[in-house]
């Protein structure tokens, strides 16, 4: 799992209704509405294995509520270990690898933001990179080509360059951003036709869930008033 969200109540709930259990949750870095769902997580005592910040993720700017929360993961008896850039993990059909932060890079007072995991998943013949929130300064670093993206801060105009996109060149993009949120800026979604990506939005369908099977991605919508997913 990347990121619980700000609230993780219907996290917990599809967990939950699956009777999954979480290896690896992956927190790209700690401002509250990528953070603030675990305790949800941990109210519906979802198993959680460890749970993994981005190298110097502590040492951030504006992490006081991410702290309580790690402490609420403590308390509950979750390891906690901080990863960096080289790292990969394997599983079945599932390979990972860290792309930033770059532990030397890491440093007292970054923007929690620009310290955000970015991660390069390989799931059975297709390619995902998650970004976070991470901005067009560092986005150089985790510029490999991968055909699905998702997209930086929720589609701020800050992030996800020209540059970055024609070396990743994705098929498909995935932009998370709550109902109340604005929309991704134009000038992101310009860029993403520009390389010939087609484009989702959490805000227009809902939960997505991508299932890659042998090279091919299939996408399901959430419905949330029947709580299943469909396909798209």
């Amino acid at each position: 799992v990347i990121d619980a969200g700000d609230h993780g109540g219907d996290l917990a709930g599809y967990l939950m209704s699956t009777g999954r259990e979480v290896d690896a949750l992956f927190i790209t870095h700690l401002h509250q509405d990528h953070v603030g769902g675990i305790v949800q997580l941990l109210e519906a005592r979802v198993p959680i294995h460890t749970i993994f910040l981005p190298s110097g993720a502590l040492k951030a700017r504006e992490v006081a509520y991410g702290q309580s929360i790690l402490e609420l993961a403590a308390n509950a008896g979750i390891p906690v270990r901080e990863i960096s850039a080289g790292e990969t993990m394997q599983g079945d059909k599932v390979n990972m690898c860290v792309l930033w932060p770059y532990e030397e890079r890491s440093y007292p007072g970054l923007d929690a933001n620009d310290n955000s995991m970015v991660l390069l998943w390989r799931m059975d013949g297709v390619d995902l990179i998650s970004t976070g929130d991470l901005s067009g300064t560092y986005e150089h670093y985790a510029a490999f080509p991968a055909q699905m993206l998702k997209v930086a801060h929720h589609g701020s105009k800050t992030a996800t360059g020209a540059a970055f996109l024609e070396r990743i060149n994705p098929q498909i993009a995935f932009i998370s951003s709550a109902a109340s949120n604005e929309r991704a800026t134009a000038e992101v979604e310009q860029r993403l036709q520009n390389v010939g990506c087609a484009i989702y939005t959490t805000q227009e369908t809902g939960a997505i869930m991508a299932v890659a099977n042998d090279g091919t991605v299939s996408l399901r919508n959430y419905a949330a008033k029947r709580g299943a997913f469909r396909e798209n």
